[in-house]
């Protein structure tokens, strides 16, 4: 009889974890991290960013406040995730000059302008 192993492959602690002796998967799946990582957008550092790159010289005020409050949004949480970097750095490159810019370097620009807060857990 062949030895079926149900590692956590799919777990999205796995790489964390990876404990691949398992034969059970792991009851709640709990991680053996001992941080958390926050991430957060500044809106002053949206603004200074796009400032020190001449980002956003194509849009009206309108759009620079709708985008201000997608930031708002999304940055405040703590849960900053890269798809949301990605919606900030598309509404960017579109009121940006598309001959000087390009969507990646809008991309990278915001991910420097990130701030990240590591919460170490107690045990």
């Amino acid at each position: 009889m062949r030895d079926e192993r149900k590692t956590c492959a799919g777990c999205v602690y796995f790489d964390v974890c990876g404990d691949s002796d398992r034969t059970e998967s792991c009851a709640g799946r709990k991680t053996k991290r001992r941080y958390i990582v926050k991430r957060f957008l500044a809106t002053a550092a949206v603004v200074r960013m796009c400032r020190a790159e001449r980002f956003y010289t194509c849009g009206t005020t309108e759009d620079y406040d709708k985008m201000l409050a997608l930031v708002d949004a999304y940055g405040n949480t703590g849960k900053l995730a890269d798809a949301q970097i990605g919606d900030i750095a598309e509404d960017i490159y579109n009121h940006s000059d598309q001959t000087e810019t390009e969507l990646v370097d809008v991309y990278n620009a915001l991910l420097k302008a990130e701030q990240r807060l590591v919460l170490i857990r107690e045990e």
